[in-house]
This record gives C-alpha cells, structure tokens and sequence, in this order.
C-alpha cells in the first residue's frame, strides 16, 4: 500500500511539472517602447526610429505580419523570426508635412505571441514651418484682357529670428506690394502682401510665382504659385477639332464657331491647316456675328494619329493669330 501511495504521489508530481512546462513553452514579446515623439521638426524633414523588442519566451516570436498606414512605412531590420533571448528591431520611416502642428503615424505588428497578438507603434511630432504664406496658393480666376486684378496674402512668421529679406515674382506681369499697417513696421507679423496682375498680361493661361527672400539657411526662398487665365475678345467653341477614331477613306468635317461677346467687329484673315491632309474653310458668317470655320479631313490622310493646328488670323489687337488643337486618330 505504501508503494503504491508513492508511485502515485510521483506520478501526480510529474503531471504537474509537465503541465507547468507546457504553460510557459511559447514566445514572449518584450517592448520598453511603444511609440517616440520627435518634438519640433521642420517641413519636409525624413523622420526615422528603430524600435527594439526581445524575445523573452521559450519558443521563436515570429512577426507575421506588419501594418503600416499611409505616410509612413515600417521595416523589419532584422529576421522576422526571433529566437529566444535574441532582440528584434522595426525602423519607421515618415516624413514631416508642409502644414505646420501636430502630427503622428500609427503602425500594428502582429506576432505569434497567444498574449499580445498585436503590438501597437506609433511616432509623433510637431511641424514648424519658419515663414507660412496664407492661402499658399493665388488663383485670379478668369481676367479680361486690358484689366487689371488684385489678390491678397500674409506672411505669418512661425519661427523665431526668421526675417523677410524682400518679395519679388517671376514674371514682369506681375508686381508685389507690401501693405503699410498704421502703427507696424514693414514685414511685422503677419505681413499683408498685395500681388497685382497688370493690364498687358497676354491672353491665355498665366502661370507665375511670388518669391520670399527670407535668411532662414534651410529654406531660404518661399514659393507662392499664381495662376489665371486671361480671357480676349475672341471665343471659340468648341476649343480643339477632334475628329475621333475613323476608318482610312473616311472624310469627317468638323466646325469651330467663332464669336466676339464683346461686340468689336471681328474679321478671320486667313485660315490655314498645318497638316497637308486636313482642309479649313469660312463655311459661315451669322447675324449674331458668328464665325464657322469647317475643318475637313481628306480621304488619303495616312493611317496614325492626327496632331497639328488650325491657325486663324484675325483683326483683333490682342488675338492676331489663334491656334485650334486638331487630333483624331485613323485607321485601316
């Protein structure tokens, strides 16, 4: 009876220990930190930083997978398989915005661990822009030709012992003032700029910019994009002559209408074809002063893509010469 007392005692001894040691057989992820704040960055400026994690289990960690979010990317530097004992590392790669404030990038690993299946990281920081133009961009809309027009901006200094050397533009159409504030010195914060398109900027899509001169060494010249469309007496409709996808032999025509709201009188000089195989004509003349010119594509036009201009001189001071995009594309 006694044996028998002792070989059980033994047997539930090593039960016991077996299951003690089927408990702890697995991995176990080990972090000391889980997200880092960069403090305060510049604009533009690559962030990165390595967290460090060990293996503190009995059996291999094994990262499965990585979730990185939109801005910043995540890379395991080491194997995805971590033996125990051995440290794993994870570098996040992200980059400061151009808008000044608070930001923060969030990524999620998942590991093999049963207790800790996903693993939050995060990184942060704060983006501190030296000068900030507001609106970063000038738009004038459509200005009639002759007119001018005038867009307004500020200058917010957000960095300490950063100056404004002077403002200038990229295009002699364009002139920079900086508005007098009684009471304030030029270029206190905020500074109000004056931009001005001037009245013989040429008809068409304008695109310029207004330029900081500031003596910060990192970013020493600020851009302000400025954009229009400067709008002549002339319209066409449609714009382009597009005579869409058409067999080889085919002869499609197409019609450009030319008005003049303005009611100047308008004359079409000459119309001419820079493509060989495409005829123009003055089809029309209406009571409402309207222009149709027709476009006719001649049966030998060669197999391949139609590009060129129908060019129109006109009597008008500020649209002598227009040119009319013609595509369309033939084939056999």
């Amino acid at each position: 009876m006694k044996h028998i007392l002792i070989v059980a005692v033994l047997a539930l001894s090593l039960w016991f220990i077996e299951g003690y040691q089927y408990v702890r057989a697995e991995p176990k992820l080990e972090i000391k930190e889980i997200e880092f704040n960069f403090g305060n960055v510049r604009e533009s400026q690559d962030l990165k930083r390595t967290f460090k994690f060990q293996n503190n289990g009995d059996t291999p960690l094994i990262i499965e997978k990585i979730r990185d979010c939109c801005g910043c990317a995540a890379k395991l530097l080491t194997d995805k398989t971590i033996l125990p004992g051995e440290v794993g590392q994870l570098q996040l790669v992200s980059k400061s915005t151009l808008t000044p404030g608070h930001d923060s990038k969030i990524i999620y690993v998942h590991t093999n661990e049963p207790a800790r299946k996903i693993v939050r990281l995060m990184i942060s920081w704060n983006t501190q822009i030296p000068l900030a133009p507001i609106p970063k961009h000038l738009y004038f809309g459509e200005v009639e030709k002759g007119k001018r027009a005038i867009k307004k901006f500020e200058l917010h200094h957000l960095a300490k012992g950063v100056a404004i050397k002077s403002i200038k533009t990229t295009s002699s159409y364009l002139q920079v003032k900086v508005i007098k504030v009684p009471g304030r010195t030029p270029f206190q914060n905020p500074v109000p700029v004056e931009v001005i398109l001037g009245s013989v900027a040429p008809v068409g899509q304008f695109q310029a910019k207004v330029l900081i001169l500031t003596n910060d060494k990192e970013r020493p010249v600020i851009e302000v994009p400025v954009e229009g469309l400067i709008k002549g007496n002339i319209n066409l409709f449609p714009k382009e002559v597009f005579f869409g996808i058409v067999r080889k032999g085919e002869s499609p025509v197409e019609k450009i209408v030319i008005s003049c709201p303005s009611g100047n009188y308008l004359r079409i000089i000459k119309v001419q074809s820079s493509l060989p195989f495409v005829d123009t004509k003055i089809s029309a003349v209406s009571r409402r002063k309207q222009i149709v010119i027709s476009a006719r594509l001649k049966p030998d036009a060669p197999i391949g893509e139609v590009s060129g201009y129908v060019v129109l001189s006109t009597n008008d001071h500020y649209q002598p010469k227009l040119h009319v995009p013609v595509y369309g594309l033939i084939q056999q």
